[in-house]
């Protein structure tokens, strides 16, 4: 609970739900509880957002059907998004698509991760949004520190 008020701000954006079909969905909803139990269990939590998390949307339908206790998390559910929530200069949107590298984390900053699975979903989606609404995107250094084998 020291995370509302002390812990980084993450945002899960869950605008790209029409975006996806149910397997996507599907995936969508356990990465959610992944992130949820990751959080959960850190020493340093961030302060959990979901956001553009609509009550009658698939996605909540899903958490609520496949997640025990979802209803119960520890986190802030907002059905607005980003530009509602946060002026321009307060947000990263994170994406794999942005050439901005982000070596540190701002703890002034909120970071905004898209949600959606991206089987199907087309490259740049996240970026193309942010550019939309000027919002600043950034990309975690995965590749730079990690390697598929």
């Amino acid at each position: 609970k020291d995370s509302l008020e002390k812990g980084l701000k993450v945002c899960v954006d869950l605008q790209f739900e029409e975006l996806m079909n149910e397997k996507e969905l599907n995936h969508l909803t356990n990465q959610i509880k992944r992130v949820y139990s990751s959080n959960k269990a850190s020493e340093t939590p961030f302060h959990l957002h979901y956001i553009n998390f609509r009550k009658d949307g698939k996605t909540y339908k899903l958490c609520c059907d496949k997640i025990d206790g979802f209803e119960n998390y520890v986190a802030t559910f907002e059905e607005r998004g980003v530009t509602d929530l946060f002026n321009a200069s307060e947000v990263v949107y994170l994406s794999p698509d942005s050439e901005n590298v982000i070596q540190t984390l701002d703890p002034s900053k909120s970071y905004i991760i898209g949600g959606l699975v991206d089987d199907s979903v087309k490259k740049n989606t996240s970026s193309s949004y942010s550019e939309y609404v000027e919002i600043a995107t950034g990309r975690l250094p995965i590749p730079e520190y990690m390697s598929r084998s």
